[in-house]
């Protein structure tokens, strides 16, 4: 009886271990413009759950809007498409702050580190 206690303790205990797994915190890279900061940060938290990089690529406004973002293949090395698809989507609905006398469009990246 002792030891299916303990088997059944050590399964509990490995269950609950991987639960706080996948809900550690992603680590981000970011590479913006000159003046430009994050106003709304994209919520990759609760897409799902994937091991690897998605890096995105986009380009925004004067206003902090974005206007294009796509996957970057080179540094992306997550293989779920759709996973990597939630990641761009939520990119696209990023703000940044809003610079007056920027260029009409400029680029950005930013890295996602998923484990």
């Amino acid at each position: 009886m002792k030891t299916l206690t303990r088997f059944l303790t050590v399964l509990l205990l490995a269950g609950s271990c991987s639960v706080f797994a996948h809900k550690l915190p992603k680590r981000e890279t970011v590479h913006l413009p000159r003046g430009r900061s994050i106003t709304m940060q994209a919520r990759v938290n609760k897409l799902g759950h994937a091991y690897g990089t998605v890096t995105v690529d986009f380009k925004m406004n004067r206003k902090g809007d974005v206007t294009w973002a796509d996957a970057n293949a080179l540094h992306t090395t997550v293989m779920d498409k759709s996973f990597v698809r939630k990641v761009v989507d939520a990119v696209r609905n990023m703000k940044f702050n809003k610079v007056k006398h920027a260029p009409m469009s400029q680029k950005g990246s930013i890295s996602y580190s998923f484990r």
